[in-house]
């Protein structure tokens, strides 16, 4: 017979179950290839990574202005290296040779850390 105390044991240990089994996990390469977004207060941009190791970034500023880079990417340590790229933050987007930025994964959820001190992340839509 189930009693209440019963109950909520199982409960409980379903649910460390399940929260187990879809904790955060390194990235591999084959998790990165996708399409990814991020919009801001200054605009939005788009991530488009390809399994061959390209890319293409475009950032659409709040003047209706598009940037964009086409580059190479690898993955190394849970970290995304693209090369060269337009690196996003608070303030906009600026130019650069490098960026190197985290690659998280919760579940089916996969994010690319732009400014963690803002919460600015891509996250994959497809």
């Amino acid at each position: 017979m189930f009693t209440l105390k019963r109950v909520v044991w199982v409960l409980c240990g379903s649910l460390i179950c399940v929260f187990f089994g879809v904790a955060c996990r390194e990235a591999r390469e084959s998790d990165i290839p996708g399409t990814y977004h991020v919009k801001t207060t200054w605009g939005e941009s788009t991530l488009d990574v390809q399994p061959n190791h390209m890319f293409l970034q475009e950032v659409h500023g709040p003047d209706g202005q598009v940037r964009s880079t086409k580059g190479k990417w690898d993955l190394s340590g849970g970290i995304l290296y693209m090369r060269p790229c337009l690196q996003i933050g608070q303030a906009g987007a600026a130019s650069a040779d490098l960026c190197g930025e985290g690659v998280d994964i919760l579940g089916s959820s996969i994010a690319i850390s732009l400014d963690p001190d803002h919460g600015l992340e891509y996250q994959k839509i497809r």
